[in-house]
């Protein structure tokens, strides 16, 4: 589906734009990151921090839902799900997974910056998962992004998210060459930001991804009215978390999930 970039949504580059709106994307989904070894770890973790909060009454935001992962193991425990996604062939996987609990999943199909059709406090808990922040572009779209989900979010509802680590690209190679580059595109070039990369993935070039350093992270959801409680530093591989924690996680982290309550 074809766009002049002045209709794109915000945030949304065009290459995420094709992302989202391909069938073959959505309907090999699954496939592809079958063997990727966060979605495990990560599926736990939201288990452990949200099984003990959740009732048949709750309602739980899965921003950037996918092909619906984490959707069947909210609804599995008794509560709602919004199931959000901009793209519909990913939300058509989800209504196709889940016929046993179509009453307690909603499908949405809408743009993180741009959430207004949700009500102010309506929503228990959410969880932005798969680096899904980082894919939205502009600082100051990813701002409005998280300040949505503050308001959203009822007071003490908490939120669940993965980011990627900027200064973990040092350890890749010629890392630091890339980093070095990208700092100074991010102070000279108008429209370019520290973080953000450009890459061919899955057959479409050019797709954008934004990866944080800690700072700006913390800065973020504090802004937003969260608090943040835990801090989980990825390891390597991210199946687990990072041994020795304390050692350096800013270069050693590949990536944090993160747990905070709205304020």
């Amino acid at each position: 589906m074809n766009r002049p970039d002045w209709k794109l949504p915000a945030g949304v580059p065009r290459a995420l734009w094709h992302y989202t709106q391909s069938d073959e994307i959505a309907d090999s989904y699954d496939e592809f990151f079958e063997h990727t070894e966060l979605l495990g770890f990560d599926r736990q973790v939201v288990s452990d921090v949200l099984l003990n909060e959740l009732s048949s009454e709750s309602i739980v935001a899965d921003l950037g839902c996918g092909s619906g992962r984490m959707v069947t193991t909210l609804a599995d425990r008794g509560s709602h799900v919004l199931a959000i996604d901009l793209s519909r062939a990913m939300l058509d996987t989800v209504c196709q997974k889940t016929p046993d609990i179509s009453d307690r999943v909603i499908p949405i199909c809408s743009n993180l910056v741009s959430l207004d059709g949700i009500a102010t406090g309506s929503v228990d808990h959410a969880i932005c998962m798969f680096a899904t922040l980082g894919m939205i572009h502009g600082r100051s779209n990813r701002s409005a992004a998280v300040n949505h989900i503050s308001r959203i979010l009822k007071p003490s509802g908490k939120l669940i998210l993965h980011v990627h680590n900027y200064w973990y690209s040092l350890r890749d190679r010629k890392g630091v060459r890339w980093v070095l580059g990208n700092i100074l595109k991010g102070v000279f070039q108008k429209h370019a930001e520290i973080g953000d990369r450009v890459f061919t993935y899955r057959g479409i070039p050019n797709m954008f991804h934004h990866a944080f350093q800690w700072r700006e992270l913390k800065g973020f959801l504090r802004r937003a009215g969260f608090k943040i409680s835990r801090r989980i530093c990825l390891s390597r591989s991210r199946a687990d978390k990072l041994q020795w924690p304390w050692l350096l996680p800013s270069v050693r982290a590949n990536g944090w999930i993160v747990v905070c309550t709205k304020q």
